[in-house]
């Protein structure tokens, strides 16, 4: 690269900005500070208030929100406000920095040294060292920051050698196409392709698996079963959402830095290509998305549930501690995942019990007496119909309504 020709501010300088959430957040957060100070005010009011009737209360709630109040405070004064008002403009030999009432200017000449730590997919920064030791430091969160660089280097480019100049001119634009490619996706037609792809089709699967799976064992919990495959779906949509999203940025960021290479001056985005990766991942996205519902339907991973039983069980040397994997889609009879003798069920108030009878069968049920303790029947009587008879938490066996029975017991292993 010619070094002498390095960078193309033109006339009228360019006016930078920080980025339109930087922008956006000014002013709620000043707001918020308002009201946090009249809270506080507040507070103190009643305070002394109380004081002054001889009333005791404790002064450290009224402390802990003065201090809070003070690191919140120091954010807005000398981070967000002055990042939110700053209007920057490269000029060929000095920059110019506009902050409301305050105005700096930086000329080139001054700038001794220039540090950076810049990387194209999560940003970074560079700082200018003014020979009276001054620095300012210019973040990724600038919109077209590269122009500083540019301006500087093409004043003097004895500041960095062509190879770390390149390095960072060109991380700097891509971390800046990144984050325009971010704020593409709050157009409307983008948010409403995304709803399309990420909840709409997700929730037709989760509904079509709900009436599928609502044929082979009962739902009685609606609730929880959507629950927990809503769950399922935001954990793949999450991993898709961060591993797509890179992969596809690698793609463009290796197209844009041979664009680069070619013409340094060419800093614009190529949109159409962009638009090319992103249809060549949507397949893959599709693949993807059905293979991972078609394995919850397959193996009824949404049938399973972590669990707390709500009594230590002895007689299963389970303790109320013990963390327990509940297969919800036993929990019937005369169905696909029947019930049968020996399985370790968990109720839905959480108290476990081995199943020793099923309908129609004999078995001796335990009694209480007057006092409420258990006595052993010596006479057998038949497990009416929709229930089950059971080895109770305790050890006794008692009588259980089927619609009571949460699921079965996968882990650990039953007794």
């Amino acid at each position: 690269m010619d070094l002498s020709s390095r960078g193309t501010p033109g006339a009228p300088p360019r006016v930078l900005q920080y980025r339109k959430h930087i922008r956006a957040m000014e002013k709620p957060f000043k707001y918020f500070m308002f009201c946090y100070f009249l809270l506080f005010f507040m507070m103190a009011i009643f305070y002394f208030y109380s004081l002054l009737q001889n009333n005791i209360i404790s002064i450290v709630p009224l402390l802990g929100a003065g201090l809070l109040w003070i690191p919140l405070f120091l954010e807005y004064k000398y981070i967000i406000r002055p990042l939110a008002i700053s209007k920057i403009q490269v000029y060929p030999d000095r920059l110019f920095i506009d902050r409301g009432k305050e105005k700096i200017d930086i000329p080139f000449d001054e700038i001794k040294e220039i540090k950076s730590a810049v990387n194209k997919y999560l940003g970074g920064w560079f700082k200018v060292i003014l020979k009276n030791k001054k620095s300012y430091r210019f973040t990724i969160a600038l919109e077209r920051v590269d122009y500083i660089i540019d301006g500087i280097i093409k004043f003097n480019p004895l500041l960095l050698n062509d190879d770390d100049y390149k390095k960072l001119r060109k991380n700097l634009i891509l971390a800046d196409h990144c984050w325009a490619r971010c704020y593409d996706f709050f157009q409307k037609k983008n948010i409403a392709i995304a709803l399309f792809y990420l909840l709409l089709i997700p929730a037709i699967l989760i509904i079509a698996i709900y009436f599928k799976q609502q044929s082979e064992f009962l739902i009685k919990n609606p609730i929880e079963y959507f629950g927990v495959t809503s769950f399922l779906a935001l954990v793949f949509l999450g991993l898709v959402g961060t591993i797509f999203p890179f992969l596809a940025f690698v793609f463009i960021n290796k197209h844009a830095d041979k664009r680069i290479d070619e013409n340094p001056n060419n800093k614009a985005r190529d949109q159409a290509y962009e638009v090319k990766i992103y249809r060549k991942f949507l397949p893959l996205y599709l693949a993807t998305l059905l293979i991972y519902f078609a394995c919850i339907y397959q193996f009824d991973l949404n049938a399973v549930s972590f669990a707390y039983i709500s009594k230590d069980a002895k007689y299963f040397a389970i303790k109320a501690s013990d963390p327990l994997w509940v297969d919800m889609k036993y929990n019937c009879l005369d169905c696909k995942h029947s019930l049968k003798k020996g399985d370790v069920i968990v109720t839905d108030r959480l108290l476990l019990g081995k199943i020793v009878a099923i309908p129609k069968e004999k078995v001796a049920i335990s009694n209480r007496d007057d006092e409420g303790r258990f006595m052993a029947s010596t006479e057998e009587e038949e497990v009416p119909l929709n229930f089950l008879a059971i080895y109770a938490y305790d050890g006794e066996i008692v009588l259980l309504d089927i619609k009571d029975v949460k699921g079965k017991i996968i882990l650990p292993k039953s007794n």
